[in-house]
């Protein structure tokens, strides 16, 4: 994962004067204001599982998106994205103008169609079914190659995570009608869902890309950090979860929304490429 780097040697500090794990853990979470699973995070990345021996921890490439440049702008090129927000730990990046709004509309207008009952999926098979209860909304899948707009945001997504085409899930359209929400909920899948992660691996990052903004309501609520993300048409929100374990920080829910539609874009990274029968949910 990453951190600020100026925290290593801080960590090293700790357990030199004799802190614990637990104890390094607490002092960053109250002295540099982390969540406690965020701060547990970062003492795990610097330290070994013992938390004594002050080494780093080798660490395996995922997607990542490359904001050491001093300049707030990317370019994917084909468009210019800004940099609005980023966060260190668990790691999340917030962009505006990811899509043009003349992209954002044809998206919607290529998924409407083919709007379903969402599903989620349920037991070590990762059966997939409706739950209006946890997941009030309707979505379509764009295959790969389905489109060339597809195509488009396929390659820009690449090129700013540095994640092949391969090793994504279809591209995912949701439509939240007014009391439609998503209950909070972590994207990689359960160590039991067989079927899901025979296709590809786990899930290790999220993409979402705001199409299409209601009127009120309709936030991303990132629980554990207590955050709201506001929906803004072609922002995109990006957030990465290498370990597939709730401490990864990476709770979030879609609030209610209100008045109007919230239509978002959702692309799922895995750890290798995914079969062509992997399904998305």
């Amino acid at each position: 994962m990453e951190y600020a780097r100026d925290l290593g040697p801080w960590i090293q500090a700790q357990q030199a004067k004799g802190s614990n794990f637990t104890q390094t853990v607490v002092t960053l979470a109250l002295q540099f204001g982390y969540a406690v699973p965020v701060a547990q995070r970062i003492v795990e990345a610097v330290l070994d599982h013992e938390g004594n021996s002050g080494r780093l921890v080798d660490e395996s490439c995922g997607p990542a998106i490359d904001t050491a440049s001093e300049s707030t702008h990317l370019d994917l090129g084909d468009i210019h994205a800004q940099l609005v927000f980023e966060q260190l730990a668990p790691r999340i990046v917030l962009l505006d103008h990811f899509m043009t709004d003349a992209e954002c509309a044809a998206i919607c207008e290529l998924a409407a169609p083919m709007m379903r009952d969402a599903v989620i999926a349920h037991g070590a098979g990762g059966t997939l079914r409706s739950d209006r209860a946890v997941r009030d909304a309707d979505s379509a899948v764009l295959l790969k190659g389905s489109s060339p707009i597809v195509n488009q945001i396929d390659k820009r997504i690449s090129m700013l995570t540095g994640w092949p085409v391969s090793h994504g899930e279809h591209l995912q359209v949701q439509r939240y009608r007014p009391d439609g929400r998503y209950a909070p909920h972590y994207d990689f899948f359960e160590a039991n869902a067989e079927r899901a992660l025979r296709a590809g691996g786990q899930r290790v990052a999220t993409l979402i890309v705001y199409l299409r903004s209601p009127d009120a309501g309709g936030a991303t609520y990132l629980a554990n950090l207590g955050m709201r993300i506001k929906p803004r048409r072609g922002s995109a929100l990006f957030f990465t979860y290498p370990e597939a374990d709730p401490q990864s920080g990476t709770l979030h829910a879609g609030d209610t929304v209100q008045h109007g539609e919230k239509w978002i874009l959702t692309k799922w990274l895995r750890e290798r490429a995914v079969e062509s029968s992997g399904l998305n949910i």
